[in-house]
């Protein structure tokens, strides 16, 4: 066999394992995106080549690098909607310790695609052996000098230039899914590896960034100027992000809800509720960590694109909520019924300046919902003997884990959980069934929380919100849009940003002390993660830091924005290629939050 068409033959092969054994729809990715493709595994299979001097070794990583991506990218999809990305090989311990929590059933088209993998590897092993695979380079120190030339080659491409503009690929950031299965699984995992090069904003200056953070501070509490009283008790500050608590309604009518989360839905209207309605985050099906690092730093997911923060950046010497609440006289504990080492949440927790960390060892008498996931009542629990525990000041961020998924019916059956009745039409979506009864049980929890809190005198300042919707059938999810009869293109803003709405509020046991009431007649409110934690120190009365001060003006003029796309103060939703008139908003936000985050002087 020749070189070339040693060189030219695995790549098409990994390809078509890649495709068309995961791809329903591999008939629509036009000529130029198959060449795309193509060339991509191409330079994969180039890369292995050199690496060993064994050919049939190069192309069995080919072959099966191929089939492995194919297959992760389907169960990705699968179990949370969206592709698989660059951020999520970095997060593999944390996808490993919740693995047991869903099906993982190899369909016929997958175990034929594996029987072709083996079937192609054994036959390359079988040309090496008997000696038609040549060598593609004989000297050792020459051929890793080529494969770290084309590494480091193909590492400078993607940082350096626009690929989607080189490619003419308009990003959709609502449907992802399509994009993967129309233009190819690797094409779109290679185009999201660009987002995860962060360049210093245009106009960075380290001396305006923090100048302008310490004025606003200085204008806000001059002693001159009249500041608002702070109450003569400070408050516990109690944080429930809540495992995929979500309310489905947000994607069309689905009455079953009603009764699912009456009690939130009750807290609409309750005396002490502060704030109420939709939490905008930049995640779905999965990412816990993205939302929870948005609500304690106050940075947006918008300039740190497609990545997992907690496992890739640096949280010393960063400014978040634990921090700012210790210069008040606050202890501040993190509470998670899980392995403490999840999304490095033990080292990032420490950095952030939380002074304890409390982790699923720190729940003797925890009672499993299903798949061995802690129920919210049990959760709720142990927060309130902390709680109770501690007199002084204290700010408890609770991250539950009870709703995660997956959803399969029979499993909760074997647990022994009765399941809840949804609408007739959707019954055959056994895994909306399942979802359901996790609702049903974290709304009864959520009450017996809030029962609880109002028992206390004590002031307590409760926020509590979704970190993203889960993955449910796909066909239910479609079924629920078209019914929400809401105007535009299926990619328009208005459509896309259903998939990523929860709800949340904020709420005190004291209104008298820190209660704005809403009133039955007001809409609805809404919110993103990056401000929904300079929301709860305000309703706390506590003094604000320079960000949360910036984040106070920035919402009066962008009041919701995620990871896709943003709410102006004009009612209408944009994306991040067309600001229009918010784009020195956005770049001001971007310059501060580089500032933060990775100006380490």
């Amino acid at each position: 066999m020749s070189i070339a068409a040693a060189l030219l033959i695995p790549p098409l092969f990994a390809l078509i394992l890649c495709e068309a054994g995961f791809n329903p729809h591999m008939m629509k990715i036009s000529p130029a995106d198959l060449a795309r493709n193509y060339l991509i595994w191409f330079i994969i299979g180039l890369f292995f080549r050199l690496l060993t001097p064994f050919p049939a070794i190069g192309i069995a990583l080919t072959l099966i690098l191929g089939f492995a991506f194919g297959c992760g990218n389907h169960f990705i999809i699968l179990f949370r909607r969206t592709p698989v990305t660059p951020a999520d090989l970095l997060s593999l311990g944390t996808a490993a310790a919740v693995a047991n929590s869903y099906d993982i059933t190899l369909p016929p088209r997958v175990i034929g695609t594996l029987a072709g993998t083996i079937l192609l590897t054994a036959g390359s092993i079988f040309l090496n052996v008997k000696g038609f695979l040549p060598v593609l380079v004989s000297n050792p120190l020459l051929r890793l000098l080529l494969a770290a030339l084309l590494l480091i080659a193909v590492i400078t491409a993607i940082r350096e230039l626009d690929l989607n503009k080189i490619f003419g690929i308009t990003p959709k950031p609502y449907r992802v899914v399509t994009m993967s299965y129309e233009h190819g699984a690797m094409l779109m995992f290679l185009l999201e590896m660009g987002k995860l090069f962060i360049k210093k904003p245009d106009g960075y200056r380290r001396f305006k960034a923090k100048v302008r953070l310490r004025h606003l501070k200085e204008e806000a509490y001059d002693p001159e100027n009249e500041t608002p009283k702070a109450p003569t008790e400070k408050p516990a500050i109690l944080t429930v992000m809540n495992e995929s608590f979500s309310d489905m309604a947000a994607l069309g009518p689905f009455p079953s809800t009603e009764q699912h989360i009456a009690f939130y839905r009750s807290m609409k209207n309750d005396p002490g509720t502060i704030a109420y309605g939709w939490d905008y985050v930049s995640t779905r099906g999965g990412g816990t960590a993205r939302t929870e690092f948005e609500y304690l730093t106050g940075n947006s997911m918008v300039f740190v694109p497609g990545s997992i923060p907690y496992i890739q950046y640096d949280f010393a010497d960063h400014p978040a909520m634990p921090q700012e609440l210790a210069m008040q006289g606050y202890r501040s504990i993190a509470m998670h019924p899980e392995l403490r080492t999840n999304w490095h949440r033990d080292k990032v927790y420490a950095a952030m300046g939380f002074d304890e960390f409390i982790d699923r060892s720190g729940f003797p008498e925890a009672r499993e919902m299903v798949f061995g996931h802690t129920d919210d009542q049990s959760c709720y629990e142990e927060v309130l003997r902390v709680l109770d525990k501690n007199e002084d000041p204290v700010f408890i961020f609770n991250v539950t884990m009870q709703n995660h998924g997956g959803y399969d019916i029979d499993a909760f059956r074997e647990a022994g959980r009765e399941i809840v009745s949804i609408d007739p039409e959707f019954e055959e979506f056994t895994d909306v069934s399942a979802f359901e009864t996790l609702m049903k049980a974290s709304d009864d929890a959520l009450r017996y929380l809030v029962d609880e809190l109002r028992s206390r005198t004590r002031p307590v300042i409760l926020t509590f919100f979704g970190d993203h919707q889960p993955a449910l059938d796909g066909d239910f999810e479609m079924t629920l849009e078209r019914r929400g009869k809401i105007a535009g293109t299926p990619d328009s803003p208005a459509l896309g940003e259903r998939y990523f709405k929860v709800p949340y509020f904020i709420w005190t046991n004291r209104p008298d002390l820190f209660g704005t009431h809403r009133g039955e007649d007001e809409p609805e409110d809404a919110t993103s993660p990056n401000f929904l934690g300079t929301e709860t120190l305000t309703a706390a009365k506590l003094e604000l830091s320079g960000m949360d001060l910036y984040l106070t003006q920035l919402k009066d003029r962008i009041p919701v924005m995620n990871e896709t796309g943003f709410l102006g103060d004009d009612g209408d939703w944009h994306t991040y290629d067309e600001p229009g008139e918010y784009e020195d908003d956005l770049n001001e936000y971007r310059r501060i939050q580089w500032y933060r985050m990775f100006d380490k002087k």
